[in-house]
């Protein structure tokens, strides 16, 4: 999947959810539920806190 991409929010929010939402227009967002911090090398970087 897009675990760890930088992408995600664009292809979430500019694509799947466009293309859902024309689909079934009872949807109304999209969220993105992935750990992009877990798995093997993620690109993900969290902010320093």
């Amino acid at each position: 999947g897009c675990q760890g991409c930088g992408m995600i929010d664009v292809t979430l929010k500019q694509g799947v959810e466009v293309m859902i939402k024309a689909q079934i227009p009872e949807i109304e967002a999209i969220y993105d539920v992935t750990d992009h911090a877990g798995g093997t090398n993620p690109y993900y970087q969290p902010s320093a806190k």
